[in-house]
């Protein structure tokens, strides 16, 4: 990280911003799917997640292919 002028903010190099939002997107996940335990079980938890990542998969697929 590279300190700014100001004290509490932080320029981050181009590495660090794809390091640190992957980090960010598995952290969300982590915590969807916690939550989702919590409030519908396990099972109902292991279901949705199974949805979401197929269809994360096809969103995925998709920009790939206009890359």
């Amino acid at each position: 990280m590279i300190p700014n002028n100001e004290e509490t903010s932080y320029r981050l190099s181009p590495e660090d911003q794809v390091h640190m939002l992957r980090r960010l997107m598995l952290y969300w996940d982590g915590q969807w799917f916690l939550k989702a335990v919590d409030a519908f079980g396990l099972d109902a938890a292991v279901a949705l997640n199974a949805r979401v990542r197929a269809s994360f998969g096809r969103i995925e697929m998709r920009l790939l292919l206009k890359a």
